[in-house]
C-alpha cells in the first residue's frame, strides 16, 4: 500500500463511516533490551536476567481511529507464553467486531503469515464490515503499533531484569496502558508512521 493507496483506503472510510484500524503483534521477552543509563563514575551498571530463558508475553494489538483523526484508542489481547497465531487474530478479529458492533472497519496490517492464514481470510470474508489492506514488506515504520511497542518495550521496559512471567505480563500491561493513555502520544505516533498528513487531507476535503 503507497501513500496514494493509503489516502485513498482513508477517503472510503470516511465515505462509509467505517474505523480505520491498524494491528501489529510483538512479544516482551525475560531477556531484557540493554541500554545506556545513568551511574556513578567508575561503576559500570550489571543488569542480571536469565540470558537463556526466552520464555516472553505475546499481545495483538490495534489502534483504532476515526477517519478524520478525531479520536483515537488502543484496544490489545495478551498472551503470557505463547505465540500469537492464526487462531488468535480470528479471535482478536470478532473481538474487535464486537467492541465497534455495526461500525465498518478498515483493517490495516502486515503480511505477516498467521494475517493470511485460510482461517482469518474465511473471517474476513464472512463479515462484511471489514474491508482489509495489507502494508507493504519490510516497512514496519508505517505502522503506528510499531511505535506503541518501541516505546514500551525499549524505552519503559529497558534493563527490566524481570525473571518471573507473571510479573512480566503486568509491567508489560502496565507500560503499554501507559502509552495507550497519552493521546498526544498516540498522535505522536501517527505522525511517526506519516499517517497524519493523511487523515488531515481526508479531513479537509
Amino acid at each position: 500500500m503507497e501513500a496514494a493507496e493509503l489516502a485513498g483506503a482513508f477517503k472510503k472510510s470516511r465515505d462509509r463511516d467505517a474505523l480505520i484500524v491498524l494491528v501489529d503483534e510483538a512479544g516482551f521477552s525475560m531477556v531484557p533490551c540493554l541500554k545506556a543509563t545513568w551511574a556513578p563514575l567508575g561503576r559500570t551498571p550489571v543488569v542480571k536476567h536469565r540470558n537463556r530463558w526466552h520464555r516472553k508475553v505475546s499481545v495483538i494489538g490495534a489502534l483504532a481511529t476515526e477517519a478524520d483523526g478525531s479520536s483515537m484508542q488502543l484496544l490489545f489481547d495478551w498472551h503470557p507464553d505463547k505465540h500469537v497465531a492464526r487462531d488468535e487474530v480470528a479471535t482478536f478479529l470478532a473481538k474487535l467486531l464486537a467492541q465497534f458492533p455495526g461500525r465498518a472497519i478498515t483493517l490495516i496490517w502486515d503480511k505477516l503469515q498467521a494475517h493470511r492464514s485460510a482461517c482469518v481470510r474465511e473471517f474476513i470474508q464472512q463479515h462484511d464490515l471489514i474491508d482489509m489492506h495489507f502494508l507493504p514488506s519490510y516497512a514496519p515504520e508505517l505502522n503506528p503499533v510499531e511505535m506503541v511497542w518501541s516505546l514500551s518495550k525499549y524505552h519503559r521496559m529497558a534493563n527490566h531484569g524481570i525473571d518471573d512471567l507473571t510479573m512480566l505480563h503486568a509491567e508489560a500491561r502496565r507500560r503499554v496502558g501507559q502509552v495507550a493513555a497519552d493521546q498526544k502520544l498516540m498522535r505522536a505516533c501517527l505522525a511517526h508512521a506519516g499517517l497524519s498528513d493523511a487523515l488531515y487531507h481526508v479531513s479537509a476535503q
